[in-house]
């Protein structure tokens, strides 16, 4: 009877928890910021089920999008696909870690909106942060 009185209580006096809202991005050009240092700002023109990638370097190149909810969505490259030719440890790290990887939407503010990238296999894996800023042009 203790415990249940004790578990109950816990239920209502933990905080409210606040889900961040989030929506598919709106087409239009953004310039994209990595969290890690030794990936350059660039700008993606978004597309309802792709983007287009500009860099410094070589030309614009498509990748396809698959949305998988509003706050989520996969990039169909084929390039960054499992082979189910591969074996031994290529194998492992695929069935460990699934396809690489989605981007997580998160909090929005104004014209920016925060991104988390993860493997979501087994385990979810953050492997980058960084946020998208909607440009005006």
């Amino acid at each position: 009877m203790i415990q249940k009185l004790l578990l109950i209580t816990v239920l209502f006096t933990l905080p409210e928890t606040k889900i961040p809202k989030c929506h598919k991005l709106p087409n239009g050009r953004y310039l994209v910021h990595s969290s890690r240092k030794y990936i350059k700002d660039y700008e993606i023109a978004f597309r309802d089920t792709f983007f287009i990638k500009y860099g410094p370097i070589g030309d614009p190149f498509k990748i396809n999008i698959t949305w998988l909810g509003a706050c989520m969505f996969r990039m169909d490259d084929p390039n960054l696909k499992y082979n189910s030719s591969d074996t031994g440890s290529l194998k492992i790290i695929h069935d460990s870690f699934g396809d690489p990887c989605n981007i997580e939407l998160g909090v929005e503010s104004g014209d920016t909106t925060y991104f988390r990238q993860t493997f979501t296999g087994n385990l979810h894996i953050s492997v980058d942060e960084g946020y998208f800023l909607r440009l005006r042009k």
